[in-house]
């Protein structure tokens, strides 16, 4: 568990403060939707027994701190990068994030930290990122197009 708060919320967060500094407006706007969507998705993937997080103790707090802190963090920083790089095609950000995140579990998965069932496989993974990731750029561009940035 203590693994699991460090790594899924700490250290994202220390990076999200950061984060707030340099573009609050960018942190407040997305962080929100990156954790409704990563509690949809682990709620999902838990009810139909895809992956588990381990340890087992108290399971649902380390999702909770992965869901609030390190799926909140990135698609913040993801779109910080997408507005910052403008000029570059913004779904290039879309699917480095998706590939750095995937690679991330992929480690997380070969240590033991999490497990997969049911026919899961990095490869869902892999899918199972890109979406929100797509969803929450689509969402920047709606607010770039009704004048929020």
């Amino acid at each position: 568990m203590f693994l699991n708060i460090v790594i899924g919320f700490v250290i994202p967060w220390i990076f999200g403060i950061y984060l707030y500094k340099m573009a609050p407006k960018i942190l407040l706007s997305i962080f929100s939707l990156g954790t409704v969507l990563s509690h949809i998705i682990n709620a999902f993937a838990d009810e139909h027994k895809m992956w588990h997080l381990l340890p087992d103790k108290y399971l649902s707090i380390d999702y909770l701190m992965f869901d609030i802190g390190l799926y909140a963090i990135l698609p913040s920083y993801m779109i910080f990068f997408i507005y910052r790089y403008e000029q570059m095609n913004g779904y290039i950000f879309v699917l480095i994030f998706t590939v750095i995140t995937t690679i991330l579990e992929f480690f997380w998965f070969k240590i033991g930290r999490v497990t997969y069932h049911n026919g899961w496989s990095i490869y869902h993974t892999f899918f199972s990122y890109l979406i929100p990731y797509l969803l929450i750029f689509m969402y920047f561009k709606l607010l770039r197009k009704v004048k929020l940035y």
